[in-house]
């Protein structure tokens, strides 16, 4: 709870919150906890590290932006120590100009992965590691037909139930899902090239020239929401748990629909009422699709068999690419606040 409670408090120090009127405020806070509310379950049900992993993620930058990389690359170390996922930090501090934290966070891994050493002796250490090694290589065959559990969630297990017609899930319904029956090798070939058009997607995210730092917190905020996004698409083996990485994505577009959306005295058009009906539109599929197993349980093998959560994820990727930050940082609502920030 208490780290639930500190990513609650870093995802508010990159909005701009106190733009909101005390009703919208308490809707938007509402909202955004109702999102991820059956990830939460999980996580505490099922006894898991998601949320510990999250706030490793987002302390750590949080206190590489105020001047302590040390302290912060320390925590992102220690997360990627337990589980690789937040390894995406590395890439994107180099591009954003951060190479000190960078190189602080490659030196802590190593660090963290030798510390054994003094309690377990070199040699069993050693063992350990390249025993963890076998686990996580990317070429074995179980990290591209990634279906041998039925809640299996990500990238690599949806394009294996769409691309191959016996992909090795004992747990598959008699429903058809497969759109065609290619080889492994050609399957690991596509899988590659999609998290590589999505790990290159990031670039949009961005929004500038390499090796520039940003001081815009909204941009931190949409940048980072995108990067934990896409964490449990790209690796494979994820179950729903792992979702909780949703949380900064999920929270900003929320943020953008009530700013944008619920305030009086805008003059709406007919393409910006168009586009706002598609969008809440848009949110709702994905919060059911994301939350389905919370909402209506008893259909949990057919949510499963499609991969629906996976789905969910795609289009809160799409409203994310949709609901850029320099359209909350130009609007003008009642308060006048982008006048004076612009």
């Amino acid at each position: 709870m208490f780290f639930v409670y500190r990513i609650w408090k870093i995802l508010l120090n990159w909005l701009p919150i106190s733009l909101l009127r005390k009703n919208n405020k308490i809707l938007f806070i509402t909202l955004s906890f109702i999102f991820i509310l059956s990830f939460l379950r999980d996580n505490f049900h099922l006894a898991q590290v998601t949320i510990f992993i999250l706030y490793l993620i987002l302390e750590g930058l949080f206190l590489i932006n105020t001047d302590r990389r040390i302290a912060g690359s320390i925590l992102i170390a220690f997360g990627i120590n337990i589980k690789l996922l937040p390894i995406v930090i590395i890439p994107y501090l180099i591009y954003r100009n951060q190479w000190k934290p960078a190189l602080f966070i490659i030196v802590f891994i190593i660090i963290f992965l030798l510390i054994p050493i003094v309690f377990i002796g070199f040699d069993y250490n050693q063992f350990l590691l390249l025993e963890r090694w076998h686990l996580i290589n990317p070429i074995n065959q179980e990290h591209i037909l990634d279906t041998s559990e039925r809640s299996f969630h990500s990238l690599t297990t949806l394009l294996a139930t769409l691309l191959v017609k016996d992909c090795g899930d004992v747990h598959a319904l008699t429903l058809k899902r497969n759109i065609a029956n290619i080889s492994i090798e050609n399957l690991n070939i596509v899988i590659n090239i999609v998290r590589g058009a999505i790990i290159l997607f990031t670039l949009y995210f961005l929004r500038t020239k390499p090796f520039k730092n940003t001081t815009v917190n909204l941009q931190k905020l949409y940048e980072i929401s995108y990067l934990c996004l896409i964490i449990p698409l790209i690796f494979p083996h994820q179950q729903y748990y792992a979702f909780f990485f949703i949380f900064p994505a999920s929270t900003y577009l929320l943020y953008y629909v009530v700013y944008m959306y619920f305030n009086e005295n805008y003059k709406i058009s007919k393409y910006f009422k168009a586009k706002k009906i598609s969008i809440i539109i848009s949110l709702n599929i994905a919060y059911f699709l994301t939350n389905s197993h919370f909402i209506l349980g008893m259909f949990n093998n057919i949510y499963d068999h499609y991969k629906t959560l996976t789905y969910g994820v795609l289009i809160l990727m799409t409203l994310l690419a949709i609901c850029t930050p320099d359209k909350l940082l130009t609007v003008k609502p009642n308060t006048g606040w982008a006048d004076k920030h612009n």
